[in-house]
């Protein structure tokens, strides 16, 4: 049985079989952070940019944060 190779969401590298190698979910997090801050796109656009509920809340999170600064 073979299975299908899997590359990042973040960078188009392969992978280890997740999304994302290590530390590449926060990178690619971040952009998406800069991206909302800077008006190129939605909140909601990121979030579903993203692959997870979890990294989708944390990007939320993120951002919360840096409006209330």
């Amino acid at each position: 049985m073979t299975t299908e190779p899997t590359v990042c969401r973040h960078c188009g590298e392969p992978t280890r079989g997740g999304d994302y190698p290590p530390g590449h979910d926060s990178k690619h997090r971040g952009e998406l952070h800069r991206a909302v801050l800077a008006g190129e796109i939605t909140e909601e656009q990121a979030r579903a940019e993203l692959p997870s509920l979890a990294l989708a809340d944390q990007l939320s999170n993120d951002l919360a944060r840096a409006r209330d600064t």
